[in-house]
């Protein structure tokens, strides 16, 4: 699955890829997610995998195929 969303947000990129790939804190910002856990842990990272819960759905595991940094988290 491919999922590209674009939107204009006004601080640095840095700050926002840190709140994009918390994933654990993912329920306290967004009601579309109920719980979410790294598998194993740590960061999220490419081929990483995260169990999700949402509302009305069955628990599902995403792995990370593609993992771009921006800013100076790519460097």
């Amino acid at each position: 699955m491919r999922c590209e969303i674009a939107v204009d947000i006004d601080t640095c990129p840095d700050h926002v890829w840190a709140v994009l790939t918390d994933v654990t804190r993912w329920p306290r910002w967004t009601t579309a997610v109920r719980d979410a856990r790294l598998v194993g842990g740590g960061a999220l990272t490419l081929h990483g995998v995260v169990r999700l819960r949402a509302p009305r759905l069955p628990e599902r595991v995403w792995r990370v195929s593609e993992f771009h940094p921006v800013g100076a988290a790519s460097r």
